[in-house]
């Protein structure tokens, strides 16, 4: 291979990417991203996407005003394909029919868009769905030349993917392991708790598809994280069970979500609803989760709020998690398969959210001048203004604004003083100081030195 991959022509990355794809040459991910970006259009695109291609490529990217600029760092949601082999009991986002695959005009506009913007130097584009891998990888590949063909030298692109991993082909576990791509797996629990929850179309379980697959993950020398929807059932069953089924599978890192309602039934604060967990109820069973993990399994499992949280309470670094970031609507995006630009897709269904589409307007155009923007950016203002007498509020900053969203739609409730952490954070201030020796080894597995002020 030459010294640089600038001296390669596409006839030499063509070659090299068979021989990768064969397993004869082993390529980091740069190299795999850089080399598909040396392709040329014919290689990768099929008619209809070259002719496309070559209308953007006449014309040019569009620089975002100066005025309209994005956030340095973007987190771009990309619904590849609403299209699902699953049909979770709470999960609103799948969807059957025509138009549920991201066009390619789709794709290229929101990477064309989002790295036009001067003052955005990383982008993280996670693959969420539905389901992305009932897609062929080709799909994926078409998105890395995409944005290797348009990003600028100074900006960092990330991919990731979130998968319910019932059916991976070996194919996308190849593509997976050459670009290290981070992977996460949605789970629930123990079969007894998940495949009442997660079953497939045909109203099977799915749990152990899953640990099969992931034990195909493992060999192939990927590491994964699991996703975890936190429903009554699970508050019922208990975090050691949980826990320990995890561990059973090679499952060492979690994060925890609670149950949410749908955001039809709350829309204009016209319905009250009951079938979810509420922040509270779920901060409740965090604080069993975090009494438990700490004593038991922290040197084994990994719960990622847990550790940023528990990190964050003794000082020791600030929590990375988008629920407690205070501006999270300005630089976490969704993009439907339509074009549609929207809020998180915790809000989905709730068009309201929805900003504009990237086929009819640009990217910056349309966040500037949203007023639901201007106005949740308001009422995180407020709500920080509220809790300014909580001493956690300069580590939640009000909290998730969703969370926010639902006190007062499903819960009637528009002043909150604290975001509802509290009774967490004091349990891990408590541990901290009355077991300071297991606090310093819980440090030193994870690279921090204790504070002499602890």
């Amino acid at each position: 291979m030459p010294k640089s991959l600038d001296e390669l022509s596409s006839d030499d990355a063509r070659k090299l990417l068979a021989l990768s794809k064969r397993g004869l040459l082993e390529l980091n991910a740069g190299s795999f991203a850089a080399l598909i970006g040396k392709l040329d259009a014919e290689d990768i695109l099929n008619s209809r996407e070259l002719e496309y291609w070559k209308s953007v490529a006449n014309n040019g990217p569009k620089l975002a005003s100066s005025s309209n600029r994005l956030a340095p760092t973007l987190v771009l949601v990309l619904k590849v394909t609403r299209l699902c082999n699953l049909r979770c009991s709470y999960c609103r986002s799948w969807a059957e029919g025509p138009d549920q695959v991201m066009s390619f005009p789709v794709m290229v506009e929101t990477v064309m868009q989002a790295v036009s913007s001067p003052t955005t130097k990383s982008i993280m584009f996670v693959l969420h769905g539905g389901e992305v891998t009932l897609l062929k990888p080709r799909v994926l590949e078409k998105l890395i030349w995409i944005q290797e063909k348009l990003r600028r030298p100074d900006q960092v692109i990330q991919n990731a993917v979130q998968t319910n991993a019932v059916s991976i082909s070996d194919d996308w576990i190849r593509l997976f392991k050459t670009l290290k791509m981070p992977i996460g797996i949605s789970l629930d629990g123990p079969p007894e708790l998940n495949d009442r929850v997660r079953v497939d179309k045909q109203g099977r379980p799915s749990s152990g598809r899953v640990a099969t697959n992931m034990v195909k993950l493992r060999e192939a020398g990927l590491s994964y994280g699991g996703l975890v929807v936190v429903g009554d059932e699970a508050i019922r069953i208990g975090a050691r069970p949980l826990f320990d089924y995890f561990l059973s599978v090679g499952l060492r890192n979690v994060d925890l979500l609670n149950e949410l309602p749908g955001n039809e039934a709350l829309q204009n604060g016209t319905h009250r609803c009951t079938n979810y967990v509420s922040f509270d109820v779920f901060v409740e069973f965090l604080v069993e989760c975090f009494r438990v993990w700490f004593s038991e399994y922290s040197d084994q499992l990994d719960i990622r709020c847990l550790t940023e949280l528990f990190l964050a309470a003794g000082k020791m670094a600030e929590p990375k998690s988008c629920l407690w970031s205070g501006d999270c609507l300005s630089k976490i995006f969704t993009i439907e398969a339509n074009g549609d630009l929207a809020a998180c897709d915790k809000y989905i269904g709730d068009r309201s959210f929805i900003y504009g589409n990237l086929l009819a307007g640009q990217m910056g155009d349309l966040i500037k001048s949203s007023k639901l923007i201007r106005a949740e950016a308001a009422a995180q203002e407020r709500a920080s203004d509220r809790a300014s007498t909580c001493k956690w509020n300069n580590l939640c900053h009000g909290g998730c604004p969703h969370d926010r969203y639902l006190f007062k739609n499903a819960a009637g409730i528009t002043d909150r003083s604290c975001c509802g952490l509290s009774p967490l954070l004091d349990a891990m201030c408590a541990a901290i100081e009355d077991h300071p020796e297991q606090y310093a080894q819980f440090l030193r597995a994870r690279g921090h030195a204790l504070r002499k002020t602890h």
